[in-house]
């Protein structure tokens, strides 16, 4: 999961799930930890929301304090959008060709200033503003779409991602949860928070069985009946198993698959206390499962 990246936002298109990415400010940019990671990739990516409703959107790079500016003779109070670092086009009109490609911040003067790198010198020209922008003028055709910085969170301490040979975990600092973890008060709280689990993207078109998996084998439900227990989407009634959906970096709840088939809105000890596992694949044929992680550090 990207540290920083772009993406527009606006009416039309789908912020990041909130809970893994929120919009950065201007003092996020004024930071080391910033300039370290856009220098590492020479840019950062532009990524296209998902469920995209077409709309056109400004290209000025906004943060939550408004939008950027780059305030350094002789570009003073230029604002910044979005170029490809080599050639110095602009992304924006041409936008489809540089989806999940890594873009770079530029001036909008005439006399173009393109960073591939930053220094600290040149982020602390860095500024933002709220009004006298194209975003912002009267019946502009944007509708208040704009491109946007994102930034992400602490990372969750449980997630939901695909399991299996070939398959990395998302990253090192997470391993395969256990029984007890999902038993767990930690665990526990952590959904309940949250409203459910994290899932990290992946498509539907992949052969996968979509019981939940632990280190001792599959989880399954023994009250009512004993019934697999498997990813359900959130905010739909009834909740229904989630695997058959696109699933992207969403929120996902823990649902019985069979039976009551409904989706744990929130976890007790005494809910928990009627998880087992069994360590018999329950899908024979398919070897890639769906798996509870649990973040070590």
């Amino acid at each position: 999961m990207p540290k920083y990246f772009f993406q527009p936002q606006g009416p039309n298109y789908r912020a990041p799930n909130a809970s893994l990415y929120e919009v950065a400010t201007l003092n996020d940019i004024h930071t080391m930890n910033f300039l370290e990671y856009y220098n590492s990739q020479q840019g950062l990516l532009i990524l296209e929301p998902q469920q995209q409703i077409q709309q056109w959107f400004c290209c000025l790079v906004r943060v939550a304090d408004g939008w950027l500016y780059y305030g350094a003779p002789p570009n003073a109070y230029s604002p910044l959008t979005l170029t490809d670092g080599f050639s110095s086009a602009n992304v924006c009109s041409i936008y489809n060709n540089y989806n999940n490609a890594v873009v770079t911040l530029g001036t909008t003067t005439t006399t173009n200033v393109n960073f591939n790198t930053l220094t600290l010198a040149e982020i602390s020209q860095f500024g933002s503003f709220t009004t006298g922008s194209q975003c912002t003028a009267p019946d502009n055709e944007f509708g208040n779409n704009t491109i946007t910085l994102y930034k992400r969170v602490s990372p969750p301490p449980y997630l939901i991602t695909l399991y299996g040979p070939g398959v990395p975990l998302p990253s090192a600092s997470y391993a395969l949860a256990t029984l007890a973890d999902v038993q767990s008060e930690a665990f526990g709280a952590a959904y309940n928070a949250a409203g459910g689990i994290n899932v990290t993207g992946f498509e539907s078109d992949i052969s996968m069985c979509c019981v939940l998996q632990v280190t001792e084998g599959w989880l399954y439900n023994t009250n009512p009946g004993y019934y697999p227990l498997s990813p359900y989407t959130t905010g739909l009634a009834p909740n229904h198993e989630a695997c058959a959906a696109f699933m992207s970096s969403q929120l996902s709840l823990i649902g019985i698959m069979g039976g009551a088939e409904v989706g744990f809105t929130t976890l007790n000890s005494t809910t928990t206390s009627h998880f087992t596992t069994n360590s018999t694949n329950p899908c024979s044929s398919t070897i890639t499962s769906i798996a509870i992680l649990k973040r070590l550090y």
